[in-house]
Parts: C-alpha cells; structure tokens; sequence
C-alpha cells in the first residue's frame, strides 16, 4: 500500500489509517487499541496490523496455533514484528503473555514503543524471565501530546554473548489506565 505509506512519511497517520480501513476492510474493535493482539487473524497486513520482520537477525512468524513464534539469534540488532497504532494522549499498560525459556534478567528481547515524530521513545520493555508456563508482563507508559502514532516493535538487542532465544507471544494488549 504505497499510499499508504507516503502519508505516514508525510505525518498523515490518521487519514493513513482510515485509507488502511477501507483497503483491508478490517479495524480494531471499539474496545481494541492494538489490532490482532492474539495473532489470530494473519490476513491484515502492515502498518496498522503486525509486520512480521525477517532479516538475518531472527525471525517472526504465526504458529499453527494463536501467537507469534520468535527466534532471535542474538547476534545484531533486530526488528522482528511491528505494528502502528494510533493512541490520544494518555496513560496507557502494555500486557503482553509470553512462553519460552530465558532465564531472569537475561532476555534479549524487548517491547519497544515509539512516537513516530517528535517525543520519541515511550517504552523499552524487556521480556525479563520467560518460562515453559505463560508468564504475563505488564509495562505503564504515557503518550504526551504531539504523538500522532506510534509504532509498537518486538526488537532483539544483542547480549554480550549471543545466544538464540525461542519465544511464544500468545498475546499483546494495550489498555487506558487513569
């Protein structure tokens, strides 16, 4: 969606998504601030639904069950699934259930949320300890005024010594708090 596309670079964010809308025929919810948090529906593609990422520092893909495979060789920087999203100024929680195994305080991995222009960066949330049960992590962030969009970004930062990292992201949800 080369339209698309060029009103993002121009800062048309909103008039970009209500283009996405009516090309894909899709939306979130009126209760829904991410679209497809559970990764069920894979016929909605990027900006405003997931992007999935593969260069040759890892990759992301859908299961054959709900979520989002990831592996993450630890060797470079890497951007393994993207999504837009259009938040108002506010208070907001990131929620996201992950299984996996990585060890507490080792993960590499990170939920990474920036304003598209001007304030920048938001979040910088990693996964931290992700075990064989469903573990839950939840990140508060604020969206100042002046951040049309955001995008939300699944990112590997490499440790000092590489190593891969399996996960599953059964679910990403980004709510209003007061």
């Amino acid at each position: 969606m080369p339209l698309v596309g060029r009103l993002i670079e121009k800062g048309e964010v909103q008039r970009a998504h209500r283009l996405w809308l009516r090309f894909t025929g899709s939306g979130a919810g009126s209760d829904e601030l991410l679209y497809d948090g559970s990764f069920r529906n894979p016929g909605r593609p990027g900006p405003f639904g997931w992007q999935l990422l593969e260069k040759g520092g890892g990759v992301a893909e859908r299961g054959s069950r709900p979520g989002l495979v990831v592996s993450y060789y630890g060797r470079e920087p890497a951007e393994l699934a993207r999504q837009l999203i259009l938040l108002p100024p506010g208070q907001y929680r990131l929620a996201s259930k992950f299984s996996g195994n990585v060890p507490a305080g080792r993960s590499a991995l990170r939920w990474r949320l920036a304003c598209l222009k001007g304030a920048g960066e938001l979040l910088n949330h990693p996964l931290g300890q992700v075990t064989s049960r469903t573990t839950e992590l939840t990140a508060d962030f604020a969206v100042p005024t002046g951040c049309a969009g955001q995008a939300l970004t699944l990112v590997g930062n490499p440790p000092e010594f590489s190593k891969t990292e399996n996960v599953r992201v059964h679910e990403v949800r980004i709510r209003r708090v007061s």
